[in-house]
C-alpha cells in the first residue's frame, strides 16, 4: 500500500476503535465499577470531557514531570554515593550504605479489602420457670 493511503486506513481504523470504546457504559456497583451490568449497579458518564488544548496541556505537565523526576534521582543517587564515600573515608565502614544505582520501581497501590463486620449476637433473656 502507498505511504498516504496506509495513513488513511490507520485513521480510519483508529477512530473506529475510539468510537468503540467510548460507546462502553461503566456500572458503579457499590465501590466498585465495572463493565458488566450488577444487581443495584447504576451506569455512570465516565467520558473525557475535556478540550483538546486541556489534554496536551495535561500531557505536557506530565512530560515535565517525568523530566524532573528523571533529574531528581540522578541527583539523589549522586549525593547518596558521595556520603557513602564520606562515610567510608571517615572510618565506619559499619556506616556506610551501599548506593542501589537501578532506578526506584513505582508500585501501585493495592485495591483495599472490603472490611467484614461480626454480626452482633442477640442476648438471650433468661425466662423465669414457672
Amino acid at each position: 500500500m502507498p505511504q498516504p493511503a496506509c495513513q488513511f486506513v490507520f485513521s480510519v481504523v483508529l477512530g473506529v476503535v475510539s468510537s468503540v470504546a467510548a460507546a462502553q457504559t461503566t456500572y458503579k456497583c457499590g465501590n466498585a465499577y465495572s463493565e458488566t451490568p450488577c444487581v443495584d449497579g447504576k451506569a455512570v458518564a465516565v467520558g473525557d470531557k475535556r478540550s483538546d488544548d486541556q489534554k496536551r496541556e495535561a500531557d505536557g505537565a506530565t512530560a515535565r514531570a517525568q523530566v524532573m523526576a528523571g533529574k531528581l534521582e540522578k541527583d539523589r543517587l549522586k549525593r547518596e554515593s558521595e556520603e557513602a564515600l564520606v562515610s567510608q573515608k571517615a572510618g565506619s565502614p559499619a556506616t556506610a550504605q551501599k548506593v542501589s544505582r537501578t532506578p526506584l520501581k513505582i508500585l501501585k497501590p493495592k485495591p483495599a479489602k472490603p472490611v467484614k463486620f461480626a454480626k452482633k449476637k442477640k442476648d438471650k433473656a433468661i425466662k423465669p420457670m414457672g
